[in-house]
């Protein structure tokens, strides 16, 4: 356990669960949206840099909201901590 900023803080089993599947789901979404991105060039013709813009926002959003579920599952997995310790 590490103290941060006046908090106590589990490192290592306690919080793998939530990083790995953040990250495998971040790598997923990363290679799917290439793919994507690879053979759908069309619409790039159509709306040029403007749909550049947007893929990648959409692509932000859906990053940050993978890394959100996996925190959200390490605080659902999380057992405080005792004080006496």
């Amino acid at each position: 356990m590490k103290k941060v900023l006046n908090i106590l803080v589990r490192l290592g089993a306690g919080v793998l669960v939530g990083a790995l599947l953040g990250s495998f789901g971040w790598m997923s979404v990363s290679g799917l949206f290439s793919l994507y991105v690879a053979h759908f060039p069309r619409y790039a013709n159509i709306f040029g840099s403007v749909y550049g813009v947007a893929l990648a926002g959409f692509w932000l959003y859906i990053c940050i909201s993978i890394f959100f579920y996996g925190a959200v599952l390490n605080r659902i997995l999380w057992k405080p901590l005792d004080k006496s310790s």
